[in-house]
């Protein structure tokens, strides 16, 4: 199963082209090739607040080059296949080539795996397909947009959760629910602005992480996503971010209905210092 898993990712990591994005969307600490380089003393990097930026990343190294080292990349022009595998599948402007100011880029957007729960002798599988729209609007504005439709047959823990509570933990709503299999969709984006150096503003629909490590008692990204506007400050080695963000509450006896839910809104500050290569968080 990990194998299964660790085969989805680097599929999705060899046709999604990250050249420019102004956001990592590597958050799984399993599969992030940035992490490790991140933590080396020395780098005036807030590694405790992501999505990283990765303008600010590529002061210090490359990210593309880590994010793309060990990968085979074919010299030659790609027809419509080899762009699948190896490159975007759709571009408009070329930056480097052509120092365009205006990027586009698309690509599908899939993750398929199958397993098996022994105690039960049920099979499990994720049937995921989507794309993503990706680019820069001249060298301050960006943007993505992502769309994902799933079938899903969890195993038996998951599965009375999502029962019970008619979510699936970290995506959402059900769409349909079985009682072996469910069908469910979720989409992210964001609109990103350097206004200048030090300031980035931004507003979508998506999720946040605040702390270092795999776990955070002060905002998780194990939730489905919502909307937001933020702020991040970055200026000699301080880091300040102001979140607000409208968040959906779900009864526990929530039912597939026209019935309105209730909102719920957040308003978040986190500030983080680098003292002698060390971040210091409150």
């Amino acid at each position: 199963m990990k194998k299964l898993i660790f085969i989805s990712a680097l599929f999705l990591l060899i046709i999604s082209n990250l050249s420019g994005q102004t956001y990592s969307h590597h958050n799984e600490h399993n599969f992030d090739p940035i992490i490790r380089e991140l933590y080396k003393s020395g780098l005036n990097v807030h590694t405790s607040i992501r999505p990283y930026r990765l303008d600010q990343i590529d002061n210090y190294f490359s990210s593309d080059s880590i994010i793309q080292r060990n990968l085979y990349f074919p010299e030659k022009k790609q027809n419509i296949f080899g762009r699948f595998i190896f490159d975007d599948l759709f571009r408009w402007g070329n930056k480097e080539k052509c120092n365009s100011k205006v990027e586009v880029r698309v690509n599908p957007l899939m993750n398929f795996q199958i397993g098996k729960e022994f105690d039960s002798n049920k099979k499990t599988w994720i049937n995921t397909r989507g794309a993503m729209i990706e680019g820069e609007l001249g060298s301050s504005l960006s943007f993505y947009v992502d769309i994902y439709e799933n079938q899903a047959a969890f195993a038996g823990y998951m599965q009375n959760e999502i029962l019970k509570r008619n979510v699936i933990p970290g995506q959402g709503r059900v769409k349909r629910i079985k009682q072996e299999t469910q069908d469910y969709s979720h989409s992210s984006g964001y609109l990103s602005y350097n206004a200048g150096d030090w300031i980035n503003l931004q507003a979508g629909i998506g999720k946040h992480f605040i702390g270092d490590g795999h776990r955070s008692l002060l905002l998780s990204d194990n939730t489905s996503n919502y909307p937001y506007g933020k702020l991040t400050a970055s200026f000699l080695k301080v880091k300040y971010m102001v979140m607000f963000s409208q968040l959906l509450h779900m009864p526990e006896n929530y039912k597939h209905n026209d019935d309105r839910l209730e909102y719920k809104y957040g308003a978040f500050h986190y500030l983080s210092t680098i003292y002698l290569g060390i971040s210091l968080n409150g």
